[in-house]
């Protein structure tokens, strides 16, 4: 007897579906995990039986195998920790027709403390749009990331505290309450203004100019005369997110981790300012396993380059290519990942080494 159940895998900042078979079969007991898993997910053998006991649940006593769909694309992330065991708590049932229990469209998905209880994942809503391009409607997903994923106004979210609490879902008999959004916004996105910065109308009308068409702005100037001041009020006059726009930005940064429980949202266009000294790689993103760089986290919105003199010229010129594409195409560990790079670039230099650099964008002084 063996169970099906829907999750997905995260790739950059995009998910495909993915199916967890387990079966038990008789023999000496072990616990196997195939399909190109990655350690974090081979580590949940360790998380998974002590969960599962601690649940109230038995432990088969026997061969336990869980192979990953499709086999031939790697898998990461520790939120195969509940559709994994709750295909084993299943199969402990012994129903006649568990193979298609959380099948069709349902899907799961969270990591397993050794208590039961299901806690936050990492890029859950990219998870989630990919499970809706595949037809699912219906998720159930860790109570801290519900308000996160429920910007998918067309999707039906369940959170879960616990492994008991999925398996009653899949038994019928639990609350099984769709989730309401609380629409919570932060009053410190609206802290900084234009109407704040006193004199500076050059400055502020070559801003204004350069927000409306999206072109890159050179604040050159002495220190304390306002640059990074007036920059980090761009996006202020920017237009405001669309539906998608939110979708996009928000799933970068659940991708990327970045996402809070005061901020589960992103309702706002990105301001991301790096220290001098990023490398090119911090900038593009990259990694072994591959995570979104400054220009994907400020897509949409504006990458603030602060004494541009002091930046290695190897980082600069990693920005141009991305900056022209709008996209960062990484290869790494047998996929290819593709990363967003829309972004309004906006540098700041002092007078005495603006005679170093050349560019053809607005110059505001």
């Amino acid at each position: 007897m063996f169970t099906r159940i829907n999750t997905a895998t995260l790739v950059g900042v995009e998910g495909y579906p993915v199916v967890v078979e387990t079966d038990v079969h008789r023999g000496m007991p072990c616990f196997n995990i195939v399909g190109l898993a990655d350690i974090t997910i081979k580590e949940a053998c360790k998380r998974i039986r002590p969960a599962i006991m601690n649940s109230g649940f038995a432990f088969p006593n026997e061969r336990v195998t869980v192979n990953l769909v499709p086999a031939g694309k790697p898998k990461e992330g520790s939120h195969f920790d509940l559709p994994i065991a709750l295909g084993i708590v299943i199969l402990g049932w012994e129903v006649k027709g568990g193979e298609d229990a959380g099948r069709g469209d349902t899907a799961f998905l969270g990591e397993i403390s050794l208590d039961g209880k299901v806690n936050t994942v990492r890029g859950a809503l990219p998870i989630v749009m990919s499970m809706r391009r595949n037809g699912i409607k219906n998720i159930v997903l860790p109570l801290g990331n519900a308000e996160e994923v429920s910007i998918l106004e067309d999707m039906n979210l369940y959170p879960v505290g616990s492994l008991k609490e999925a398996a009653d879902y899949i038994r019928g008999t639990g609350k099984n309450n769709i989730y309401k959004s609380k629409n919570t916004v932060r009053s410190e996105d609206f802290r900084e203004d234009f109407s704040q910065v006193a004199g500076q109308e050059n400055a502020k009308r070559a801003i204004v100019i350069g927000a409306a068409g999206n072109h890159g702005l050179l604040l050159v100037g002495g220190p304390g005369c306002g640059k990074t001041m007036m920059a980090k009020r761009i996006p202020t006059v920017l237009p405001n997110l669309t539906y998608e726009e939110k979708l996009e930005i928000t799933g970068i940064y659940s991708a990327a981790g970045l996402l809070s429980e005061e901020c589960p949202i992103i309702t706002k266009r990105p301001f991301r300012s790096p220290h001098t000294t990023i490398s090119a790689i911090g900038v593009t993103g990259g990694g072994y396993i591959p995570r979104p760089g400054e220009l994907s986290l400020a897509h949409r919105g504006v990458l603030f380059l602060d004494e541009m003199g002091e930046f290695e010229s190897k980082t600069l010129d990693a920005i141009r290519q991305p900056v022209e594409d709008g996209y960062i195409r990484i290869k790494r560990n047998m996929v290819e990942v593709v990363f967003p790079s829309k972004v309004m670039i906006v540098a700041a230099a002092n007078k005495e080494t603006s005679i170093l650099i050349q560019a053809d964008t607005p110059v505001a002084a």
